[in-house]
């Protein structure tokens, strides 16, 4: 009985290490190389694309620089 036991016992650990197994290479077949080599280039697509939108934005503002006065001008911000 003890003998039928432990077979019981190393039979469903080895189905279920071969499930994983087979799972595990499953997931790894959904993502081959190739596959893995255009998501990398779809995140370098969305990271250029969220850089060249950074630098719209900036370039839309209003700097200082632009209405800067120097102070040694009698127009200059603060003199009377």
């Amino acid at each position: 009985m003890h003998f039928i036991r432990n077979n019981q016992i190393i039979v469903s650990f080895l189905i279920i290490f071969l499930s994983v197994i087979q799972f595990g290479e499953s997931i790894l077949s959904n993502y081959k190389i190739e596959n893995i080599k255009d998501l990398q280039k779809r995140a370098v697509a969305v990271q250029l694309a969220d850089r060249i939108n950074k630098e719209n934005q900036n370039n839309g503002r209003d700097f200082v620089t632009k209405y800067y006065k120097s102070p040694s001008d009698p127009n200059s911000f603060g003199r009377k």
